[in-house]
């Protein structure tokens, strides 16, 4: 699941050329940014960081199967779409899902992340929104692509493993967390300011 291109990148979008730059990279450095589009590549992620998104990547489906038999209604899974920013610029995104939630009438992007407990404390507490500061500049991207409201899932995968790979227990590890989105986290002229 998710996109492997790198976080900007040329692609051929409708006959035409266009920068695309992937949703989940828009909110991050804009020097990052404007070297990925000069075609510099990033440099290796540390390892703690590339089991964290793997074990995401793989809790993904657990976490979907979890709300549909919480009785969610999915039209889609990892739909891709594009949100023009400019003539020649567009966020290029990919949603976890499209669902009609029991909370709600409409249907609503879906947009999962596994958290370590620490961050879906925070998540709990305060708001996806201080979790990751990237994460609103995504799902405003799927949200205003998509012209449908957001919903973050979080799931607590409890505590990361210690250096010989030993889990602490965590009371909460499994459990699910649920905020809805109706108003764009970051505005469209933010997005496109930053994107062009």
């Amino acid at each position: 699941m998710g996109d492997n291109r790198p976080p900007v990148y040329y692609d051929t979008i409708d006959g035409k050329m266009v920068l695309v730059i992937r949703a989940s990279a828009i909110g991050g450095c804009m020097w990052e940014l404007i070297a990925a589009g000069q075609g510099h590549e990033p440099k290796p992620l540390p390892s703690v960081l590339v089991r964290a998104f793997d074990e995401g990547n793989k809790l993904e489906d657990v976490v979907l199967g979890k709300l549909m038999s919480m009785g969610w209604s999915f039209e889609s899974f990892q739909s891709e779409g594009v949100l023009w920013v400019a003539d020649d610029v567009v966020i290029r995104y990919h949603s976890d899902g499209i669902a009609t939630t029991l909370q709600k009438t409409f249907a609503h992007v879906v947009e999962v992340k596994a958290l370590s407990n620490a961050l879906w404390q925070t998540f709990v507490s305060k708001g996806m929104e201080y979790v990751i500061s990237e994460y609103p500049w995504q799902l405003s991207s799927m949200m205003y692509g998509e012209r449908k409201p957001g919903v973050w899932v979080g799931y607590n995968k409890g505590n990361p493993p210690d250096e010989n790979g030993v889990r602490e227990p965590c009371e909460d590890e499994g459990k699910l967390h649920i905020q809805y989105v109706n108003d764009y986290p970051i505005l469209l002229d933010h997005l496109e300011v930053k994107a062009i």
